[in-house]
């Protein structure tokens, strides 16, 4: 994986490094009740699903 094409920040690629931050690609297993709850609550707070649970980690933790 990596290099062109592989999605993230890129120089004139349309996608703007997030808080100043590169970010990383994690995989998570979850229960599609969980998933839609997570999905549900993103749209209402109007952030990615991504931005929640780095939110709700940061809090939490």
């Amino acid at each position: 994986m990596g290099g062109p094409g592989s999605g993230g920040a890129r120089d004139g690629a349309g996608r703007p490094v997030i808080d100043g931050e590169v970010r990383e690609r994690i995989s998570l297993t979850l229960s599609p009740r969980l998933i839609r709850h997570l999905r549900q609550s993103a749209e209402q707070k109007r952030v990615s699903v991504s931005q929640l649970v780095a939110d709700i980690l940061e809090n939490k933790l």
